[in-house]
């Protein structure tokens, strides 16, 4: 059985993610935003004890963004009928509101982003997975220009280095075993305790687990008892392929697993 014949996932949502995918890829190939994203002031040096956006922010082409605003709320309205009044209302969205919450995602402003989106009568869940992906691949982008300069084998925090996001999936390497998580939002990667949970901090081994799936070796949950918490995990040790992580419907069925079992993402002590 392979990976992707573990669970069938809706046509719907399977649509909805390639489409997205298919347009940032679009955004991520323009050569011209790769080099507005970042700029850092002369002699500037990562002191590693904050993420990199809290000094240097990045910068968003708010055309290119708007643009990319738009065709996502296509998108979402062909694949989600039921979301079309929220799309609507988002799409028309002044200027001036618009860049105001692509800076709020972008800070984690959410007072700011509930203020706004408020206004609009727009389902709260609705306007923050449009602005969370088309953040996400200026995010992108910033990360890649970020990462040459950085050492994230000394982080070890539970965000992201970069954007301070939170980790979306994990990486235990081939080699030594040393676990790497990995940003929903950016796709930093950085050194993590194999043995600690990413969401509370618990590192009493007694309390922490990896459930392993039968049928699709390699591909697992690292799981908490104390806050109930998990984490998806690509294992190269056990036939992983990291691969699999560039592709978001591919370890859905993880999630779905964690979600029958009682565990979740979000906790309330992390």
């Amino acid at each position: 059985m392979g990976i992707n014949d573990v669970i069938s996932l809706p046509r719907e949502v399977v649509k909805l993610s390639k489409g997205i995918c298919s347009i940032n890829e679009e955004v991520l190939n323009q050569a011209s935003l790769k080099n507005q994203v970042f700029s850092p002031p002369a002699n500037w040096v990562w002191t590693g004890e904050r993420p990199v956006i809290t000094e240097i922010s990045p910068s968003v082409d708010n055309a290119a963004a708007r643009g990319l605003f738009n065709r996502l709320l296509e998108l979402l309205a062909a694949c989600k009928p039921e979301w079309t009044g929220d799309a609507e209302r988002l799409k028309a969205l002044g200027e001036a509101e618009f860049c105001e919450l692509v800076e709020c995602t972008i800070k984690g402003d959410m007072p700011g982003f509930q203020g706004i989106t408020g206004s609009l009568g727009t389902a709260p869940e609705v306007a923050g997975f449009i602005l969370f992906h088309t953040v996400r691949p200026f995010l992108k982008l910033y990360s890649e220009a970020v990462n040459p300069v950085l050492d994230t084998e000394l982080w070890m925090e539970s965000f992201c280095p970069v954007c301070g996001g939170a980790p979306a999936i994990a990486r235990v390497e081939s080699g030594d075993g040393r676990r790497y998580l990995r940003c929903g939002s950016c796709d930093t990667e950085w050194l993590f305790r194999l043995l600690s949970c990413p969401r509370c901090g618990n590192d009493d081994h007694s309390s922490l687990a990896f459930l392993r799936i039968e049928e699709t070796p390699g591909y697992e949950l690292h799981v908490c008892e104390s806050c109930g918490g998990y984490i998806k995990a690509v294992n190269e040790r056990n036939g992983g392929d990291r691969q699999v992580m560039e592709d978001e419907t591919a370890t859905v069925y993880l999630d779905l697993i964690a979600e029958q079992r009682g565990y979740r993402t979000e906790t309330g002590n992390a």
